[in-house]
């Protein structure tokens, strides 16, 4: 027979589900995916947050939720993969906030020291 959960066990909520801290930083990143007729489509971006399991980045074009992607980190050129989970409501005339999970995740690959959680 399950045991039943008790009122005083704690289920996590916000942010003690977060796998890694996130952190307030600009970066400028390169976002490459297939567009629609199979070519190759770049875009110059910057994250606004991220963490060890992805970030939170500020584009201009648009790319759809279970897009695969390739970021390359602007200043150390290192590259990873990663795919879409988040898409914004856009505001007209204002970058759109693209959500991105790392295909694995890293702790080295923004070049910078990332507290855990």
């Amino acid at each position: 027979m399950a045991s039943a959960k008790r009122k005083s066990e704690k289920v996590p909520t916000g942010k003690e589900l977060r796998r890694s801290q996130r952190v307030l930083m600009a970066i400028p990143v390169s976002v490459a995916w297939p567009g629609r007729s199979g070519d190759r489509v770049e875009e110059q971006a910057v994250t606004e947050i991220l963490n060890a399991h992805g970030a939170l980045l500020r584009m201009s074009a648009s790319v759809a939720v279970g897009t695969e992607v390739e970021l390359t980190h602007g200043h150390t050129k290192k590259a990873t993969r990663a795919v879409v989970v988040y898409i914004e409501e856009p505001e007209k005339g204002k970058p759109v906030g693209v959500g991105l999970e790392l295909d694995a995740p890293s702790h080295q690959f923004w070049g910078i020291s990332i507290p855990p959680p």
